[in-house]
């Protein structure tokens, strides 16, 4: 059988297995027994009834990644939140200036946080200080106040998980 032929072959097997290997080693829950149904002949006739299982469709969890699906609330981090960032913060939290150990230049550098720990808790815009500082207007310090707009946008952003999208 010549090299192309057998892998054309072999590869789609090969997948499937691997898939089966991955989620198997990932925890992934196994396929629950559904309830079995009766066969048409057996609904039909008087002998005993057979039965057939029948299939069912299971998911596996997805991975706990670095989000970066787009956000349910519909607003992007890339396109949202960084320019509000770029216009409004990044003069005393980027480049060559970090206030308070705070780099807000890239998603990472705000991931990190600064010297007061983390600035955004995803999920929870409430206690991401991104947002109460903005919205007490205590930041920035110098500089025009964000709008209600770019604060409803980071509490958005920060409230669907904060995603790097």
């Amino acid at each position: 059988m010549p090299p192309r032929i057998f892998v054309a072959r072999i590869w789609p097997a090969l997948a499937v297995l691997l898939a089966v290997v991955v989620l198997s080693a990932c925890g992934a829950p196994a396929a629950s027994q559904s309830p079995v149904m009766p066969t048409e002949a057996a609904l039909s006739g008087p002998e005993p009834t057979a039965t057939v299982p029948v299939p069912t469709a299971t998911t596996a969890p997805l991975p706990e990644t670095e989000m970066s699906a787009p956000a349910v609330s519909g607003v992007s981090f890339s396109t949202d939140v960084m320019p509000i960032l770029k216009n409004s913060c990044v003069r005393c939290h980027g480049g060559e200036r970090t206030s308070g150990g705070l780099n807000l230049t890239t998603y990472a550098a705000l991931m990190n946080g600064g010297e007061s720990g983390a600035v955004v808790i995803p999920g929870d815009a409430g206690a991401s200080l991104l947002v109460t500082l903005s919205e007490s207007g205590k930041m920035p310090k110098r500089g025009t106040k964000l709008t209600p707009e770019q604060i409803q946008i980071l509490k958005d952003w920060v409230n669907a998980g904060a995603p790097n999208n």
